[in-house]
């Protein structure tokens, strides 16, 4: 029921709330009320909601529909009691104000808590309320935080530098770029972190002038696979000449020195150029057998089919096979898109070995309606225990209290990496501020770390600030990559497997920077 409340089409949703149970009701509430605004425009204006026997229901949905008329409420700063003493509170869990024609000033941008800046930027998102933010200030205040304390204000930093429409890029860079240029360099920051933090505000200036000339000079030596990487994800960015970029890929390519991060990002920005400009990159990254490589490029073939009808058969039919003639674990999320291209040409006896597989990313691939393996009930002993896990970083400490009820295999599986010391040394490779952070891959570029997959186990524990859950490509495709919920994002709940919530040190976890390392992890007693 509350899969169905969360992908049902809007306009099936009053139908479907008709034949909903009394005691379903909160259940699929809480569904609703987690999905997009756009979705409220299907639903009734009354549902019958008796406030005594339906309380938490009746509140949910209430929440869900105020969302739908605050958006268009011009006066929601007043109504909601937004004053500056008020930011931190409600800014961020205020998802309605991406619809809402107001913005904070500085003054009440620099009063406002580290943490809650990323989630006010990716509320505004590119909405109406975007035009009227002072960008020049927000830049200006933010960037002079985090030069001065990184491990405080750099998310919040990263957060409004990329949060920049793109309308404000052209008319204001000059003036932008002045005034960086103008602040002292980042402290406290060392190696792979400083060097991705400096390199990124390079990109940043890059995507603002339109001219890629800081990003290819931001690294040097063992650590210049950081500019490369960051250049090809420019290139996605920028509006420009598509043979230009096309060459500049290609000189990515060559410079690479079979770097995986570098290739991925590569193939990544190859498929969305035009066919001709794509097609000689994408023929030579046919032949990588790396796989986050293959996987990169598969999903981009599948996006971009024409893509794939150019590529000449044995090269197409090489590529498809490439991912199962490898080991599963590693190979999962290139076998599901290799698999949609093999349905695309007729060449399904080419993944057939992929029958063979227990993972239902897999299976579902392979026979969307069909059926899947049963998941078995973990046994008691592993359900009933409870286990707290250090983890110390180049950020601090933090602690994350394990959830066996929620998710007991994904928790077993986290507490034996652990003491296994298998943790120790990786790098955080996914920092969204206002979002998540995310690490434990051995590769460091998120398709390492499924050597023995975990089964998915869903649940409705809430993804709210703190939750920690584990990443995933499909289902059963958990391993060691793990992910620190940092503002409320209740739209990934039953989506993935909630293994606990951080109990210590959250604002530890908000000031974790791109390439930070854990340097430990270990089981309390």
């Amino acid at each position: 029921m509350f899969a169905l409340a969360r992908r049902l089409p809007s306009v099936n949703l009053a139908a479907f709330w008709d034949i909903v149970r009394p005691d379903e009701r909160t259940l699929v509430a809480r569904a609703l009320a987690a999905r997009k605004l756009s979705d409220a425009t299907a639903l009734p204006t009354a549902w019958n909601l008796d406030p005594q026997r339906d309380l938490d229901a009746a509140t949910l949905v209430a929440r869900f529909q105020q969302r739908q008329t605050e958006r268009e409420d011009d006066g929601a700063r007043a109504s909601a009691g937004l004053g500056r003493a008020e930011l931190d509170g409600q800014l961020a869990t205020a998802k309605w104000l991406r619809m809402v024609r107001w913005a904070p000033t500085a003054d009440e941008l620099a009063a406002t808590s580290a943490w809650v800046v990323p989630a006010l930027v990716r509320s505004l998102g590119e909405g109406p309320s975007a035009a009227s933010v002072p960008w020049g200030e927000w830049l200006r205040v933010m960037a002079t935080r985090a030069r001065l304390a990184p491990r405080i204000w750099g998310n919040a930093w990263r957060a409004v530098r990329d949060g920049v429409p793109r309308a404000q890029w052209t008319a204001n860079a000059a003036t932008w770029v002045t005034a960086l240029d103008a602040l002292p360099r980042v402290r406290g920051l060392e190696g792979e972190t400083r060097t991705w933090f400096e390199c990124e505000d390079a990109a940043a200036i890059d995507r603002w002038t339109g001219h890629v000339e800081r990003t290819p000079r931001c690294a040097t030596g063992a650590e210049r696979w950081i500019a490369l990487t960051l250049e090809a994800q420019l290139l996605a960015k920028l509006e420009g000449a598509d043979a230009e970029r096309a060459r500049a890929l290609s000189n990515i390519r060559r410079d690479a020195q079979n770097r995986a991060q570098v290739l991925i990002e590569v193939a990544n920005t190859a498929c969305s150029l035009p066919r001709a400009h794509a097609m000689p990159l994408v023929r030579a990254l046919a032949r990588e057998r790396d796989p986050g490589v293959l996987a990169t490029l598969l999903d981009g073939l599948v996006s971009h089919p024409e893509l794939a009808r150019a590529l000449e058969a044995p090269v197409r039919d090489a590529l498809i096979r490439a991912p199962f003639e490898a080991p599963e674990g590693p190979t999962l999320e290139a076998r599901v898109p290799a698999i949609a291209i093999a349905k695309m040409f007729g060449r399904e006896e080419l993944v057939r070995p992929a029958a063979e597989s227990r993972v239902r990313a897999v299976q579902r691939a392979l026979a969307p309606d069909g059926g899947l393996l049963p998941t078995p009930e973990p046994n008691a002993e592993v359900r009933a225990e409870r286990t707290t896990v250090r983890f110390v970083t180049d950020a601090g400490t933090f602690e994350i209290a394990l959830a066996p009820d929620t998710a007991p295999r994904a928790v077993e599986s986290m507490r034996a990496l652990v003491r296994q010391r298998r943790y120790d040394g990786l790098r955080f490779h996914r920092i969204v501020p206002g979002f998540v952070a995310q690490g434990g891959d051995p590769r460091g570029d998120g398709y390492g770390g499924t050597e023995v997959p975990t089964v998915t186990e869903l649940s409705l524990a809430p993804f709210d600030r703190g939750a920690v859950g584990i990443a995933l490509a499909g289902l059963d495709t958990g391993g060691m990559q793990f992910f620190v919920v940092t503002a409320d994002a209740r739209g990934l709940d039953a989506s993935y497997p909630h293994i606990g919530r951080v109990v210590r040190g959250i604002e530890v976890v908000d000031g974790i920077l791109p390439r930070d390392r854990i340097i430990s992890a270990e089981v309390l007693p």
